[in-house]
């Protein structure tokens, strides 16, 4: 079963870059290696097994929550290394002055050319390259 990172209020694409650095092991990021722990079963499989594992077994969430996040979308999107973007509309209809009114938040400029929005059960929105 993958690990799931979700990584809330995202909001530049240089943010992004730094969190895939710091969850994802060579050659895909920097993160620091430790088998030591649950996902590397406290030691117990190869180096090389747990770090490949790790690398495509870890569900890596960025949410798109404020103003300035939706701005940079596009380039939050170009970012390699994660699998999905959310857009959480309370935190957004909050950021910009209209709490609770999640209609109006879901109204607000798309997710661009890239990605198309496809609306989930919990309220938020899921972007999913087109």
């Amino acid at each position: 079963m993958p690990l799931l990172s979700w990584c809330l209020h995202v909001k530049t694409a240089e943010e992004a870059r730094h969190i895939v650095e710091m969850t994802r092991f060579h050659p895909l990021g920097r993160r620091a290696m430790d088998g030591g722990n649950p996902d590397g079963r406290y030691c117990q499989i190869p180096v090389a097994e747990y770090l490949a594992h790790s690398n495509t077994e870890r569900l890596l969430i960025f949410q798109i929550e404020s103003p300035e996040a939706l701005e940079n979308v596009e380039a939050i999107a170009a970012v390699p290394g994660y699998e999905m973007l959310l857009f959480g509309p309370g935190d957004f209809s909050h950021l910009i002055g209209k709490p609770g009114q999640l209609e109006r938040a879901r109204g607000r400029r798309g997710a661009g050319s890239a990605w198309r929005p496809q609306p989930e059960s919990t309220g938020s929105t899921r972007w999913r390259r087109a």
